[in-house]
């Protein structure tokens, strides 16, 4: 009977480790938020309820939007693509895209948690975008 628990125990979580991984990967720089393993809860370390971030990524279909990327869903009056390194909204899951930085991150889900230094995006002109995605699908 304890081994039956313990096996148990030990596959919840893995389990649960398996499915962290996946949506670090669904978001620019999830995995380099300093201190925080799972930017989408209220613990930092996951497992537990989400914040307003994980909320909002949840009903973006865990998607990287460019909804979701120029929302503030912690109110700190930064956007989330600003607080994860990509203020230009340009991150696409798989893609090529450059992000504006890697360091000087913050929690988009944490009101408490603001990005380093002044995010410029000169990219904010569709037109521009859309060369700037354009070169980056180039490089492919």
């Amino acid at each position: 009977m304890k081994l039956a628990v313990v096996v148990c125990v030990l596959g919840s979580v893995a389990l649960q480790g398996c499915a962290f991984e996946e949506y670090v990967d669904l978001i620019p720089n999830g995995g380099n938020v300093k201190g925080v393993m799972a930017v989408g809860h209220v613990n930092p370390y996951g497992d537990g309820p989400r914040n307003k971030f994980g909320k909002a990524f949840g009903n973006a279909d865990a998607t990287w939007t460019t909804a979701l990327c120029q929302a503030d869903s912690d109110g700190d009056s930064q956007t989330n693509g600003e607080e994860l390194g990509d203020p230009c909204c340009v991150w696409t899951h798989g893609g090529d895209s450059l992000l504006e930085r890697s360091t000087g991150l913050s929690n988009p889900g944490d009101s408490k948690s603001k990005s380093n230094g002044t995010i410029s995006c000169p990219y904010l002109d569709p037109f521009r975008r859309w060369v700037h995605n354009a070169k980056g699908s180039q490089n492919s």
